[in-house]
Parts: C-alpha cells; structure tokens; sequence
C-alpha cells in the first residue's frame, strides 16, 4: 500500500513512476469509495433518526454494495 504521507515524487527513480502512476490512480479510485461510503453512513443514520427505516434500508444496501467492492486489505 502507498503511504502518501511519505512520498517523494521528485526523488522517486524515472522507472519507477509509471506504476507509481497507476498505484496512485487506484489508491484514488478507492479513497473515493471510502468517502461514499461515510457520506452514506451519515444519511442512513439521518434517515433511521427520522423514521425512514425503508430510505436507511435502501442506502445501507448501497454501502454493502461499496463495500464488497473494496480489496480485501481495505475492508473492515
């Protein structure tokens, strides 16, 4: 996994930034997942606290969803 915290773009060797390239693509793909997943979170929590238990329902099966499509090194 890339820790972006620690990254040198400028020192990484020419060869290497290719797939660098492409890790980073993915690892961005999947931090978006990651916030759709939180964003969800709190509007079927908003939901279920108003009584709209079918609505929560409906978007919680939208996390599973998401979830499922996260590698296994990233789920929970």
């Amino acid at each position: 996994m890339i820790d972006i915290y620690k990254l040198n773009l400028d020192g990484e060797p020419l060869e290497n930034l290719p797939a660098l390239g492409k890790d980073l693509r993915r690892a961005a793909q999947y931090v978006n997942r990651l916030a759709g997943y939180t964003e969800a979170r709190h509007t079927a929590a908003e939901f279920r606290r108003a009584g709209q238990i079918e609505t929560a329902i409906k978007i919680e099966q939208f996390m599973e969803s998401l979830y499922r499509e996260l590698p296994e090194e990233l789920r929970w």
